[in-house]
This record gives structure tokens, C-alpha cells and sequence, in this order.
């Protein structure tokens, strides 16, 4: 993205370790290449570009893609890699309008992976967020989230229980308080 360049394609398939263990991305065919468009005549698409189990929701609405965009692919493969599911199976490449967004949810990691880190499911829902204004703003710090606890995503882990799960502090709340008025109203009658 430095080099202005958008990839639109990213998926399993177009990315390869090499011997020396460094990841390198391939396939450009689908790139975009900032100023490429402002000197060549433009060529109407009517196909989707990029494989639909991983294209960001802003191509599938027919929009201009950005560095979010790629994005969005990044975190469909890390999610895969680490569940071994898709985050938004076959029902993403299907919707048509901004109000059928509405109907996704993110599913957390921690319903596959039970000892994954809070911070790092948070910092991959953030990347898969179907608005691309709601996710980074360049890839870099998606890439330092994964890596290294985001001290929001710690903090917010760590809330206390009232706020965590309000329901079942109040209902132990509530179990308290009646334990208390039947050993009161014990005490009172003997």
C-alpha cells in the first residue's frame, strides 16, 4: 500500500512462504495502481475482481475499493487460518444493498479457540469490519495489533463483571439479597 498500489485478490492462494520463510504476495492481475488510471482509457468491468469468500463488502455493493479493502482479505485469511472457517461463509458474496450489512455478525475466535488472546480476536474483528471506515487506517496497524496487545482492546477485557455480563451480576445480586432476607426473616421469627 506504500506504493499506492491496491492488490483487490488477496487470498490463500496468492500468497506463498518462501524458502527463508519470508511471505510474499503474488498474482497482481487484479491490482490496482495509483495513476495507471489516469493515463491509460478505462476498461468497464462488469465481473467481481478478487475471489468472492474474501472480497470486501464495499466491491460486492459495487464501490471503489481502498487499503481497507485489502484489508478485509487479510483478516479473512488469518481468521481462516486460525478457526479453520470463513468469518462470513457464503451469505457475504450475496448481498446487494448497504441494509443487508446489517444482518452480519461476527462470530469471536474464542467460540473455535478457547485460549486466544482477547486482544488479537479484537484486532481481527476490527479488520473484518464490514465498514471499511470502521476498520484501520493502514495496514500497519492491524499488522502491530496482532502482534502486540492493544492496551484498549486489554482494557476493555478487563471490565469488571457488572459490565462484562450485567444480567448474571445482577441475578447473583439478586441471590444474595433474598439468601439475606431469608437468613434475616430466620432470625427474626426464632
Amino acid at each position: 500500500h506504500r506504493l499506492d498500489m491496491l492488490h483487490q485478490d488477496l487470498k490463500p492462494g496468492n500468497i506463498i512462504i518462501s524458502h527463508d520463510g519470508v511471505l510474499k504476495i503474488i498474482d497482481f492481475g487484479s491490482t490496482k495502481i495509483a495513476g495507471i488510471a489516469d493515463i491509460s482509457s478505462p476498461v468497464e468491468r462488469r465481473e467481481l475482481l478478487g475471489t468472492k469468500h474474501y472480497t470486501a463488502p464495499e466491491y460486492l455493493l459495487a464501490r471503489s475499493g481502498q487499503t481497507q479493502s485489502d484489508q478485509f482479505s487479510l483478516g479473512c485469511i488469518v481468521y481462516e487460518m486460525l478457526s479453520g472457517k470463513l468469518p462470513y461463509p457464503d451469505k457475504l458474496a450475496k448481498i446487494r444493498t448497504e441494509k443487508h450489512l446489517n444482518q452480519f455478525n461476527y462470530q469471536p475466535l474464542s467460540v473455535f479457540i478457547d485460549d486466544i488472546p482477547h486482544w488479537v480476536d479484537k484486532s481481527i474483528q476490527k479488520s473484518l469490519h464490514l465498514y471499511p471506515e470502521k476498520r484501520y487506517e493502514v495496514m500497519s496497524e492491524f499488522a502491530t495489533d496482532l502482534v502486540k496487545p492493544n492496551l484498549r482492546y486489554l482494557q476493555e477485557h478487563q471490565l469488571p463483571l457488572m459490565y462484562r455480563y450485567p444480567v448474571r451480576f445482577w441475578q447473583g445480586c439478586s441471590l444474595i439479597l433474598f439468601l439475606l432476607n431469608i437468613i434475616t426473616f430466620y432470625l427474626l421469627v426464632r
